[in-house]
């Protein structure tokens, strides 16, 4: 869906079906050696955001929703992510022509 806003052309929406740190999980392997944790770790909750404080509270951190991520952002394989919820990002796909 595209709509005219001021001072923009257009916005397209994407919705996560969840939340965006259900897609940061999607890279697992990258947050887990980021956080200094066993690959195997289990990740157990409700949600990806809940998930994701519990890891970092299991390597003495605080993960904080939005910009202030402690590099955690830097670090994930987009690629990955992006070819996991490649369904989500479809119309933003479709508007900039690119083909899945």
């Amino acid at each position: 869906m595209i709509k005219l806003i001021a001072g923009a052309h257009s916005v397209i929406l994407v919705r996560a079906q969840k939340s965006i740190e259900d897609w940061f999980l999607y890279d697992s392997d990258n947050i887990m050696s980021f956080l200094k944790l066993n690959k195997n770790e289990k990740i157990t909750d409700s949600n990806g955001y809940d998930k994701l404080q519990r890891l970092y509270r299991k390597a003495n951190k605080v993960y904080y929703k939005g910009m202030k991520s402690n590099g955690m952002i830097n670090i994930l394989n987009i690629e990955k992510i992006s070819l996991a919820v490649k369904d989500q990002l479809s119309p933003l796909y479709k508007a900039l022509g690119v083909n899945m």
